[in-house]
């Protein structure tokens, strides 16, 4: 009920990649739900009950029933399942819910029907105890990174409470909080922010508390901004700096405990048991140490977090997701093709074409070619596609077969090198096409190497140099390597084999037939 946009849409997007682009409302009141089940369940229950009252629980005021356990029988709704129906109510408060919602479910009967009468009473609880620790994030994007400092809080018993400001969007209401958190009973202060995080700065202006600051990685700098804009205070605005992303988070709630210990006894009693639980996590993580050296890219990589290992035949969406993200701020990603490893960037970006010219050392009178999601894209990209070329496409995309267009206007001349032409191809490695999929957009697909070296089948022959400059590394494991696509001139008549490759030149022949478009060699 809180969610105030229609699912569907957003629901799209999360399948083509597209999320970012869409605001989600949410309704910023409390809500509870009281499932009302059939007597017996969880054990054997009957089915086939008429439920009574049904309309006038949904009358209730900002309540919505939920059918979960129904069926329809004539004009009634009979149940035919456990959890019969669930009962949501909103609320200003914790507490307005649970009334509502009870409410609504004092309306509802059919025989043997029951539903628990504590729901929410452990959040009136909590709620009830004045907070001892503020975690403010500048935005509510952050909360899957601040989450961790919560579940430390949590494990800790120490109330909190969570609220977004933002150091620049509303700076007043950051100000208001800091200034009143003290006589609030509040004792330590969590800020994570991203970008130019001056959340934690700002905060820390305005009151006399502990400031720990989370900086989050939310911008094509990896958290550095972040990181910079939150350790850099000066004298007289102390804030104590937590790691980048989850792991500060996580260390940001376990700072807050130490802080709230010196003081609670009933705080510093809880450090052996939550040690307790850690150490078997640690000791599940570690393994052995190898008798022979890391390899060459562990020790390469400034950052070797970068590097995500990806199913190439089942691709997971998180990994592809992070990727997406990279290349739509303008990042470089080596990203895994049928023979060998290419650099993709988002051939829509000038400033990131440019990347790849400056990471391969490339000169700028060589094109590069693009890859793209489905054959409609091309309408934006090309001018003209011959019939032979339509044949090519529908028989060999996704394939290894680049094909060479004359190039729409829009095109940028980065990707042309002023020939007026552009090579463009469907991939059919699983991981690229998904790739850009999520990309929402045409990207690069040129080798993974420096200009006029042999391309890479394996993550650990990229150059070092070249490693270390991108943003992501999909690692699908070793390539089948070989020369890459085949590449082919349509711009010609007749058409012109620029480079042999994957698809061999009988294939092509076959398709086209006696088309009047022959095939040449340059």
């Amino acid at each position: 009920m809180r969610l105030k946009n229609d699912i569907v849409p957003l629901l799209e997007a999360c399948c083509n990649g597209t999320l970012h682009q869409h605001s989600i409302q949410i309704d910023p009141r409390a809500a509870v739900c009281v499932v009302v089940a059939s007597g017996g369940y969880p054990g054997a229950y009957e089915k086939g009950h008429a439920i009574q009252g049904l309309a006038a629980a949904c009358d209730v005021t900002d309540t919505m029933v939920f059918h979960a356990g129904t069926a329809m029988e004539g004009d009634a709704v009979v149940t035919s399942g456990g959890r019969v129906l669930g009962v949501t109510s909103l609320g200003d408060t914790v507490q307005q819910a649970i009334d509502t919602a009870y409410e609504a479910c004092a309306k509802i009967s059919f025989s043997g029907h029951f539903y628990r009468k504590d729901i929410g009473a452990k959040a009136v609880k909590r709620l009830a105890v004045p907070p001892k620790v503020g975690v403010i994030m500048g935005s509510d994007s952050d909360f899957n990174v601040m989450e961790k400092a919560l579940s430390i809080l949590k494990q800790f018993d120490i109330p909190y409470y969570v609220t977004v400001a933002s150091a620049h969007r509303t700076p007043d209401q950051a100000a208001r909080l800091a200034s009143r958190a003290k006589e609030d009973g509040v004792q330590v202060l969590i800020c994570g922010a991203g970008h130019a995080a001056h959340l934690a700065g700002v905060i820390a202006a305005h009151t006399t508390l502990p400031v720990l600051g989370v900086p989050i990685d939310s911008s094509a700098l990896q958290g550095l901004d972040a990181l910079l804009a939150t350790v850099q205070m000066p004298p007289g605005i102390p804030v104590s700096t937590m790691a980048i992303g989850k792991s500060g988070a996580h260390n940001a709630g376990i700072f807050a405990a130490q802080i709230l210990g010196l003081s609670d006894p009933a705080v510093a009693e809880n450090w052996p048991r939550s040690k307790r639980t850690w150490l078997p996590k640690c000791r599940k993580r570690q393994h052995p140490l190898p008798d022979t050296p890391p390899p060459a890219l562990e020790i390469r990589l400034k950052n070797p977090s970068r590097v995500i290992r990806i199913d190439p035949d089942r691709p997971a969406s998180d990994p592809i997701c992070q990727a997406a993200a990279a290349i739509r701020n303008q990042g470089v990603v080596v990203f895994p093709t049928r023979c060998l490893y290419g650099l993709g960037a988002d051939a829509r970006d000038p400033a990131a074409i440019q990347k790849i010219f400056q990471i391969k050392h490339r000169p700028d009178t060589n094109p590069l070619l693009i890859l793209v999601g489905r054959p409609a894209d091309l309408e934006t990209l090309v001018t003209d596609i011959p019939d032979a070329a339509q044949k090519l496409i529908r028989a060999v995309w996704p394939g290894g077969l680049t094909l060479v267009f004359k190039a729409a206007p829009g095109v940028s001349s980065l990707l042309t090198a002023g020939t007026g032409r552009i090579g463009v191809r469907i991939p059919s490695h699983p991981v690229a096409r998904a790739l850009v999929r999520a990309a929402g957009g045409p990207i690069t697909g040129t080798s993974a190497n420096l200009s006029s070296a042999p391309g890479c089948s394996r993550i650990p022959d990229l150059p070092h140099e070249l490693i270390r400059a991108v943003d992501l590394v999909l690692d699908a494991g070793p390539l089948k390597g070989g020369t890459g696509s085949t590449v082919l001139d349509i711009t010609r008549t007749p058409f012109r084999i620029l480079r042999h490759g994957e698809v061999p030149t009988e294939i092509l022949h076959q398709v086209i037939g006696d088309s009047n478009e022959r095939i040449g060699l340059d």
